[in-house]
């Protein structure tokens, strides 16, 4: 939980006063300005959309058969990359992401197994090498 979100002027202000999203803003001018003085540090932020296929086979029922099915997702990420040298960074991502379809997957005789959830958090820890 955050103590204090870092206000325009420098001084800090008490996060329950602000709305959630002010919050995060304010986190963001904080690295953004840290990141101007070490440039070791590149705050980011991505929104996007990606086209997920999930596949399947199955096994250990008597009419085993495959399964794929594609659906679309919205994301929104944070990300922090800290570079190490003048080639070398480590990255840091969170990452929330809404599918927009979810695929209900079903085995004959059994019924439903496996459904995609309505929102998932993902973190990402990579190395990044630039050429």
């Amino acid at each position: 939980m955050l103590d204090a979100a870092l206000l325009d002027d420098g001084d800090f202000a008490d996060p329950s006063t602000l709305l959630p999203a002010e919050v995060l803003a304010d986190m963001f001018r904080f690295l953004r300005a840290r990141a101007r003085r070490d440039r070791r540090l590149a705050p980011g932020v991505c929104v996007g959309a990606s086209v997920v296929r999930l596949h399947g086979t199955g096994y250990g029922v008597t009419d085993p058969t495959d399964a794929s099915a594609w659906w679309t997702a919205a994301f929104a990420e944070l990300n922090l990359r800290v570079a190490v040298s003048a080639s070398n960074a480590l990255r840091v991502a969170a990452q929330g992401v809404v599918p927009l379809g979810r695929p209900n997957f079903e085995l004959v005789g059994v019924g439903h197994v496996f459904e995609p959830s309505s929102f998932w958090l993902r973190g990402t820890l990579g190395w990044e090498l630039h050429f």
